[in-house]
């Protein structure tokens, strides 16, 4: 329940408008991101079932420690890939709020 309520905090006040998105947002697009963001979650629903029902139901496997180091294998491997893109300047991490981090931390901790 405490990562609800972290959720739905702004994560900013600034209300400047980003000149790279300006020109392209609009309804269409917020659908858009919407629908991938629906699909983005069913898929991982689907994973996260498939993963849990494919696993033995014993003590021997463990499954909060299997999904553990599937996120860690995530992390290891993809880590590399947002340097590249962000040292490319095709990802701008510059305009992800400090806060938003601390909540990532906060959420990968509990």
């Amino acid at each position: 329940m405490g990562g609800t309520s972290i959720h739905n905090t702004p994560l900013t006040t600034n209300t400047t408008v980003d000149p790279l998105t300006a020109a392209t947002a609009g309804p269409n697009h917020s659908v858009i991101g919407d629908l991938l963001c629906l699909i983005s979650a069913s898929f991982y629903a689907g994973y996260t079932i498939v993963l849990r029902k494919s696993l033995p139901d014993d003590d021997e496997a463990n499954v909060a420690l299997f999904f553990g180091y599937v996120g860690l294998l995530c992390s290891v491997v993809f880590a590399p890939v947002v340097a590249v893109m962000a040292g490319l300047g095709a990802m701008h991490l510059k305009t992800i709020p400090p806060k938003a981090y601390l909540i990532i931390l906060i959420e990968g901790e509990a």
